[in-house]
């Protein structure tokens, strides 16, 4: 946070957003009837858009930062040197993931007046920027978790960049894309002329559920399914759906991004604690 790195990267960031919303704001506003409606569009295009960027800071760069927090310590001939301390492994393990999340909390709350002006435009309500900034922090904390675990668990920088790199990638991107292709197949299998579980409710509902399930896991299919639930003018906490075509009866489930936090949350808190362990146990 004292190297002159750090305002770097903050400058550049904030520089590239505020950029880009000027842009798309001076694009957007001359394309339109400069109405009500004009001006919600406005604001809902700069929601999505500084959300997203958000997105990808936190999936790709927040993992720079723990990646090789321990793992370097040693390659650094310190490691010795900072066991023999007082300090105890959770205090360790706290402090890198402290100081990898809070750097990147600080990149994140900074677009802040950004995305208030997109609550001024119209288009979007408190509700959607509350969802969307704990999507957000919460992947900053996974993807920093993981980082640690990773560097706990192998004896190179580089090997841990490349392998908690792979991790992120593989959920932020891998499974949106994996969505992408399997929410079609599974509602052709609920909802299809063809269906095999029109006479089997719990089998119609455990596909829903795994459908939900899998839409979760990645922050991108997270917030848009649940941003297309709100424009439904659906609940912005539940999702009703049929278990079987033609159903009257509906379940409640989660929306996609509540279960993303909770999940996220457990497997944090999991990381976080095998990786205490494994400096406790001094077979790092």
């Amino acid at each position: 946070m004292r190297a002159p790195r750090a305002y770097s990267v903050l400058t550049v960031y904030l520089s590239i957003v505020c950029g880009i919303t000027l842009i798309l704001y001076i694009a957007a506003s001359g394309s339109g009837t400069n109405g009500v409606n004009d001006s919600s569009n406005v604001g809902a295009a700069l929601f999505y858009v500084i959300v997203g960027m958000q997105t990808l800071l936190v999936s790709f760069l927040t993992p720079a930062f723990t990646a090789g927090a321990l793992n370097g310590e040693r390659e650094r001939g310190v490691y010795d040197l900072l066991r023999m301390t007082a300090i105890s492994p959770a205090q360790i393990v706290i402090s890198k993931l402290a100081a990898s999340v809070g750097y990147t909390f600080l990149l994140v709350f900074a677009t802040l007046p950004l995305l208030s002006l997109a609550l001024l435009l119209g288009g979007v309500e408190v509700l959607q920027l509350v969802a969307a900034l704990a999507v957000v922090l919460m992947s900053a904390t996974l993807f920093s978790s993981l980082g640690l675990y990773v560097s706990a668990r192998m004896t190179t920088m580089l090997g841990s960049t490349i392998v908690t790199y792979a991790v992120t990638t593989a959920i932020v991107i891998g499974m949106a894309v994996f969505t992408l292709i399997a929410f079609p197949l599974l509602n052709d299998l609920i909802y299809g002329s063809s269906s095999v579980v029109k006479t089997s409710p719990f089998l119609g509902v455990i596909v829903q559920l795994f459908s939900f399930f899998t839409m979760s896991i990645s922050p991108i299919s997270a917030m848009v399914s649940s941003e297309a639930n709100l424009q439904l003018g659906g609940n912005a906490w539940l999702v009703s759906v049929a278990p079987l075509p033609g159903s009257p009866s509906v379940i409640d489930v989660p929306a996609p991004f509540v279960i993303l936090i909770v999940l996220y949350m457990v497997v944090s808190a999991l990381l976080l604690w095998r990786t205490t362990k494994r400096l406790a146990g001094n077979t790092y």
